[in-house]
Order: C-alpha cells, then sequence, then structure tokens
C-alpha cells in the first residue's frame, strides 16, 4: 500500500459570505510545430470584477507535471474578455520527456475578495465539461455547472459525530447512529435520509442556508422527500453526475489513476476474474485486519487529480440523484467488500433511501466561488529528435555532424551532384537512412522529411569517378590504365557483359572467360551441382523454384565472393526446379537467370510439358494440339492450356456513352502484360497504354481518353527469370 497522507484537520468555519461567477470557456493547448512551446488559450469572464487571478496545472495520467516556465495571460491581475493565451515552455520545465495526451487545467478566482476562503479538510473541483471515451462504459460527457468544495475524504467517525451531537441537541432525529472502525475512519451504515438531514445539520451548525427543505423547513425529522433549494449555500450531496466528474478529474481511464487496479490504489475485493484486477495480492486488502467494517483510514492512498482521497474504494457515497424508476438513490465509487468492476468511474448502484449498509458511507459538497474550463488535452513533446549527417568519403561535402531539432521538425538533405576534392571527381549515388529518413534513394535532395522518429541518421554515398560513368576511377585504372579510358556500355572482351555489367559483377573485362554464367549439372547420386566465378567484395544468393509456373523464388544458399569458383550442391528431388543467381556489390545489383531443365532443348521446360503431355519430351514448339491457333511455345508463354481450345489470350474490347473503352483479358500467374494501342493502322504506331502482373484472374483496364478510331493490342512476356 501506498504511503498514507496527512489530512488536513477538519474545522468549523462559521461564516456566510457571496462571491462572483468566474467563467473560463474555448479553452484549447497546442504545441507549436519545431519547438517546444506549448499554448494554452481560452476566454474569461466574471460577473462582477474586471481583473481574476490565472493559475495553471498540468497532468500526465497521474502524475502532476510541475510549471515554472509560463508566459502570457497568467498570474494575478488578469484583464478578463476572449483571445487570452499562456505559453509554457516545456523544454524548461519538462526537457527530454513526451506524453501524448498531457492534460491542462486554467483555474480563475476573482480579485476583489468575495471569493469564499479555502474551507478546512475541502478541495476545490472546478466547474466546467468534460468528455471522452471510456474503455467499458463509452463516450461520456459531464458538466459541473458551479465550482464546488468537496471533502477530500469521506466523511469519518469523528466528523460524523461532532455533527452529530450538535443536531441530536438542535431537534434532528436519525434512523442510524452509523458504525465505523474508529475515528478516521470513514462513517457506515446511515441511511440516504441520515446523510442529507446531517448534511443540513452541518449548515446550520456553521451558520449556511441548509440546501434541503420539506414544505420550506429545513428538513431535520423524519423520511419525507425532501426538496433541493439549488441556491443555498449549505452542504449537500454531490449529484451523480458531479461525483462522476469529480472522481474522474478530466480522465477517461476506466478508474481514476488509469485503466488497472491493485491494492496499492484503493481498498477493494481483488478477483483473478478481471483483467484489469492487476493487484499482487487478492480478496480482500491485507492491511484492514480483522475490524469490520473492513475500512482504511482517510488518506490511505494517494488522491486523484483534485486531491480526492479513496473516491473509489473504502465505502460507497451516497448521491443525491434517484435512479430510472425514481424510488431508490443513487450511491458511487465501490467499497471494501465489492470487485474491482464496481470501483469503475462510470458504475453505479441504487437503494432505497430508508436502507443503510456498513459498506456506504457519504462525502458532501458545497457550491464555490471559483471557476475552471473543461480539460484541454494536447500532445507535447519535449525531446531532442538528432539527425546525423555522414558522407562516406573524406570531405564535408554536405556538411557533417549531429543536428539538433524540436518535435514537429521537418527537415531536408540535399548535397552536391559532384565534387572535385584534390583533383578526383566523385559523383553522388545516393544515399541510405534510418529512424524518419527513407531507407535509401538515389537522388540529390531528401525532399521534406518530418521528423518521427528521435534519432535519424543520413549516409551520402560517392562513387570517386572523373567521367562519370558509373565505373570507378581505381577500377578504370587497373584495366584499361586510365580513370577516364573506358565506356560503361561497351563489351571490351566480347563475353556478352558490358563494362559496367562486369563492375557490378565483379568481373574482369578484359577476359572472356571472366563471367559470372551460373553453371548446373547434375552429378551420379541424382543432386544437383551449381557453381559460378565469384569475385572479392561481392556478396552471392543461389535461389530456386519448384516451377516455373507456379511457386516463389527461395533462398538455397548465400555466401561471400572469394576470387574464386565457388560450388554448391543441391540435395533435394530437384527434378522440375529451376534456379537463379543473385549477385549484390556495393554499387548495385543484379540477377543472373538459368530457365528450368529442358532435356529435349525444345524450349518447352521439363514441368510444362510433363504438366500436359505426360512426358518431358513429347511436345512439339511449333506445333497446336488444341488448333486454337496457338502453338505450344505460344501457349508456355501466354499461360493458357496447350491442349484446351478455350483456354488462350482472347481479349474484349467494349465502350459506353462516356467514351471510356474497357480492355479485359484472362490473365495467368507470373506473366507480364502489356496493354498498347494506336490511334491509326495507316500509318501504325503502338504506344504504351498500362502494364500489369497477371494474377490467374479476369483484368481489366478503362481507358477514358479513349477517340474513336483507337485501335488495341495485348503483349504478354514471361518475367525474364523464366524466359527458356
Amino acid at each position: 500500500m501506498k504511503t498514507r497522507w496527512m489530512l488536513v484537520v477538519w474545522l468549523l468555519l462559521c461564516s456566510v459570505t457571496s462571491y462572483a461567477v468566474v467563467t473560463v470557456d474555448n479553452m484549447m493547448a497546442e504545441q507549436l510545430p519545431g519547438t517546444k512551446l506549448v499554448t494554452i488559450s481560452y476566454d474569461i469572464s466574471s460577473d462582477i470584477t474586471n481583473a481574476v487571478s490565472v493559475s495553471l496545472l498540468a497532468y500526465d495520467g497521474g502524475d502532476e507535471v510541475l510549471l515554472s516556465s509560463l508566459t502570457g495571460d497568467v498570474g494575478s491581475d488578469i484583464a478578463t474578455g476572449i483571445d487570452r493565451s499562456i505559453v509554457w515552455d516545456a523544454g524548461a520545465d519538462w526537457n527530454g520527456s513526451s506524453s501524448e495526451g498531457l492534460t491542462f487545467w486554467v483555474i480563475a478566482a476573482d480579485e476583489d475578495g468575495s471569493t469564499p476562503s479555502p474551507v478546512p479538510g475541502m478541495v476545490v473541483i472546478p466547474s466546467g465539461t468534460q468528455s471522452g471515451i471510456d474503455p467499458d462504459y463509452g463516450a461520456f460527457s459531464l458538466t459541473s455547472t458551479n465550482s464546488l468544495y468537496m471533502d477530500q475524504s469521506e466523511v469519518t467517525l469523528d466528523m460524523w459525530n461532532s455533527v452529530y451531537q450538535w443536531a441530536i441537541a438542535n431537534g434532528y432525529d436519525f434512523d442510524n447512529q452509523g458504525i465505523a472502525v474508529t475515528n478516521g475512519h470513514p462513517i457506515t451504515a446511515v441511511s440516504w435520509h441520515d446523510s442529507v438531514k446531517w448534511c443540513n445539520a452541518r449548515s446550520e451548525m456553521e451558520g449556511l442556508t441548509p440546501s434541503y427543505t420539506v414544505d420550506g423547513i429545513p428538513y431535520r425529522t423524519g423520511t419525507d422527500r425532501p426538496d433541493w433549494d439549488l441556491g443555498a449555500e449549505g452542504y449537500r450531496l454531490p449529484t451523480s453526475e458531479e461525483w462522476e466528474y469529480a472522481a474522474r478529474a478530466g480522465a477517461s481511464t476506466r478508474f481514476p489513476q488509469g485503466d488497472a487496479l491493485t491494492h496499492d490504489d484503493a481498498n477493494y475485493f481483488s478477483s483473478s476474474s478481471l483483467g484489469y484486477d492487476q493487484s499482487a495480492t487478492r480478496g480482500f486488502h491485507p492491511d484492514t485486519g480483522m475490524d469490520w467494517p473492513l475500512t482504511l483510514p482517510a488518506g490511505s492512498f494517494a488522491p486523484n487529480h483534485y486531491g480526492l482521497y479513496e473516491i473509489i474504494g473504502n465505502v460507497w457515497e451516497w448521491c443525491w440523484d434517484t435512479d430510472v424508476g425514481g424510488t431508490n438513490r443513487i450511491f458511487r465509487g465501490g467499497s471494501w467488500l465489492h470487485g474491482a468492476d464496481q470501483a469503475r468511474c462510470g458504475n453505479s448502484f441504487a437503494d432505497l433511501p430508508v436502507n443503510s449498509s456498513i459498506y456506504i458511507g457519504i462525502r458532501t459538497v458545497r457550491n464555490a466561488g471559483t471557476s475552471v474550463s473543461g480539460s484541454a488535452t494536447t500532445l507535447v513533446d519535449a525531446r531532442d529528435y538528432t539527425l546525423a549527417v555522414i558522407s562516406d568519403i573524406a570531405s564535408t561535402v554536405p556538411d557533417e555532424g549531429l543536428y539538433i531539432y524540436a518535435w514537429g521538425s521537418s527537415v531536408e538533405c540535399s548535397a552536391e551532384a559532384s565534387v572535385n576534392i584534390s583533383g578526383t571527381v566523385y559523383i553522388l549515388k545516393g544515399w541510405t537512412g534510418s529512424g524518419s529518413i527513407a531507407a535509401s534513394g538515389t537522388t540529390s535532395s531528401t525532399g521534406l522529411i518530418p521528423l518521427t522518429e528521435t534519432a535519424s541518421t543520413i549516409v551520402w554515398h560517392w562513387l570517386p569517378d572523373n567521367d562519370d560513368d558509373d565505373l570507378p576511377n581505381d577500377w578504370e585504372l587497373v584495366y584499361s590504365g586510365t580513370t577516364t579510358g573506358m565506356v560503361a556500355s561497351g563489351d571490351s572482351d566480347g563475353d556478352g557483359y558490358s563494362n559496367q555489367e562486369e563492375f557490378w559483377l565483379g568481373t574482369d573485362p578484359t577476359n572472356a572467360i571472366s563471367n559470372i554464367d551460373l553453371a548446373i549439372s547434375a552429378t551420379t547420386n541424382g543432386t544437383v551441382l551449381l557453381s559460378c566465378q565469384t569475385a572479392v567484395g561481392c556478396s552471392y544468393r543461389i535461389q530456386y523454384r519448384e516451377s516455373l509456373l507456379v511457386g516463389d523464388w527461395r533462398d538455397l544458399q548465400s555466401f561471400t565472393g572469394s576470387g574464386a569458383i565457388v560450388e554448391v550442391e543441391d540435395s533435394t528431388d530437384v527434378s522440375s526446379r529451376a534456379y537463379r543467381l543473385l549477385v549484390e556489390s556495393t554499387i548495385a545489383e543484379t540477377y543472373i537467370w538459368q530457365p528450368s531443365v529442358d532435356s529435349d532443348g525444345d524450349e518447352l521446360p521439363n514441368d510444362w510439358e510433363a504438366a500436359y503431355f505426360g512426358t518431358a519430351t513429347s511436345a512439339y514448339p511449333n506445333e497446336d494440339p488444341d488448333h486454337d491457333g496457338y502453338t505450344n511455345l505460344e501457349e508456355l508463354w501466354l499461360g493458357s492450356s496447350p491442349i484446351d481450345p478455350d483456354s488462350n489470350l482472347d481479349f474484349s474490347v467494349a465502350g459506353d456513352a462516356g467514351g471510356t473503352v474497357t480492355i479485359s483479358c484472362w490473365t495467368a500467374s507470373d506473366r507480364l502484360y502489356f496493354i498498347e494501342y494506336s490511334d491509326s493502322l495507316y500509318p501504325i504506331d503502338w504506344k504504351l497504354l498500362a502494364g500489369f502482373v497477371g494474377n490467374g484472374k479476369l483484368q481489366s483496364y478503362e481507358d477514358s481518353a479513349a477517340t474513336g478510331c483507337r485501335f488495341y493490342r495485348i503483349r504478354v512476356d514471361l518475367p525474364p527469370e523464366v524466359n527458356p
């Protein structure tokens, strides 16, 4: 259990006073992006004075945030009017902290002395409106028209007895004297009638106008249904809405302090059957002892935001209202005997006003003369957002270093396309990033990037390349003798790979037998041996798929180049597997494709021939066995069946009155489809309209720019990795 809190000694205050009505409206809070400053705006008015005192409070969940760096309309002698504002420097008071929802309260009091003095043992519950969404009870909206004084704690035995004895001697009667463990513990076993009479007696004892009357006479005896004098300044029971307003203190959570409850927070009966009951101890509170009722002294737990102790748990608290039937009176807050579900802010029960119980007590309120707006909640982030800028050449281009920004900042990182350092030209190849920066890019500017992560990094990558041909100086120097001696698109050794591809792959551009071809051969024990020449500094990944027609590429083995030939054995059943080799260098990546096995060399893969004709050597590429106008090789490319005449690429073209043309066709998985058009057949000029990947279903595309004489065609390609 938390350390017990010291209660203010309860004293009698014998005075009658009037007070001003101060109201605060239209309160808003917002952090200014790119800064650590929070602006709280509000309107303020008073029915008596033109100057008021204003203070500001803030809460982060259950914790108060201390505010000292405030400027603007805060403090004494603040003129009433609209568009008042307070600026809080969160960087000075709360640096390094953040909250998704910091709740601010503006408290205003009149300056002319007509506001009542603080009442010992009571706290101010500011007027206003609270709204939110409770996790169990949904949306709520609560209004307290008047600011209230409310007892800090439930009425204790000693408080009850001091008024009870005066009341008995001054014409009051009660059905119950009340029960409690001892002084300092809450009074229990008092009926609703007993409670409202006690409120009247307390008022009269202090010289205040009683709140409850019967036929205009203060309610002192019997069990009649009293009237409530709304203008009286005396003590009374809170309404059910006022009770919840005070208990929540601006929170939308299940309980005043959060969405979970433990014996560190309240005196209740703990059970593991409720997920939000997270107490380490179960059953009755372990500190209550053996004396019934099993209450704990007032001030045993931390107060809520308004300074109310045991607003949940310990004992239920009678309220003024009746239930839906209009007979029973409501009580709220839960007790030592009931579970966490009964202690929820949105929960209530009711009983006959003549009944009493050892788990029901009271807490009283009085109208007060200070006001506060409804809460205003906003994100506040006083953390530093850092951006590390790094260049992988020995230069501060762009300026390297660690830059610090505030929440809401946006940055644009940029660099020159090329720089000359001591005679060497470096070409910018892009960047890699982390945090808020994109993972990679190839341009010289990132564009405007909101900093959403507290730590971000961008590394600019450069290539020493005097002739800007994507071939590094040192690489060209090795193979041509100068830093500008090779053409990237040329093929110096005539092996089918351009000089740029040789650079990517790590092969020798002047040696025709130095290439990256993936060799595939069968072994005598039924496995497949794959081999390729490797280069130091490159990463290699061999992948496979079970068929050219279905399935995704999967990794078989990864390795780092050593400058020698590397062999990889695939010992799985590989009768129809296709393979490919992925090569990654520090500059780029490329794929080398190996088609599926084609034993008879007819460009029809074994698995495809076996699927439709039973064996891997039974089909002929130029034959048309289903007589649909497409050869076997064309059917392979189109993804259609070579033995079904209804399986083909036929597509439809349909127009509507609005001038839109819809082009539709059945598609096959793993095929690339290109819709092309020409506005004339004489001369014909095919242009690309759209492209997409097949999915095995009917796909359509709308041409909204169609003309009356537009012609269409569909071109189908196999992805390059499966081209036989």
